[in-house]
């Protein structure tokens, strides 16, 4: 997809939290990258969010005809925080004049492991 073709904007938020998704994780340092280059560095406040984050998308009337692309941009998200292993999204759908909210449920790093990096693809994009 050309840089042209995107001419609409949908949003991200993410919301980082611990203990299996109960407490919010202050500090969290978010990257947001988008397959045009485009980055967006940010870090989660005290209630554990950050955002929201503007990303160019296509247009909507793209999703209305079959055949006139995906009506929709995908971003890869890191997301890292000391004493948490390294997570990472990739492909996160954004469609144009939507919020979307990323969870991320940040998993410590016993003092007994060396760390490392936890991948997650999202794969739930739509076949359109």
């Amino acid at each position: 997809m050309n840089q042209e073709t995107l001419n609409s904007k949908g949003y991200l938020i993410i919301n980082a939290r611990g203990a299996g998704g109960a407490l919010p994780i202050e500090g969290v340092n978010i990257t947001v990258r988008s397959p045009s280059g485009e980055e967006t560095s940010l870090a989660t406040d005290t209630s554990g969010v950050a955002g929201p984050i503007e990303i160019r998308t296509p247009e909507r009337a793209i999703s209305l005809s079959p055949g006139m692309g995906v009506p929709y941009s995908l971003v890869d998200i890191t997301a890292e925080k000391e004493g948490y292993y390294l997570m990472s999204f990739y492909d996160v759908a954004i469609y144009p004049e939507v919020t979307s909210i990323q969870p991320i449920n940040m998993i410590p790093i016993s003092e007994y492991e060396d760390g490392g990096n936890l991948r997650i693809y999202e794969g739930g994009v739509p076949n359109l």
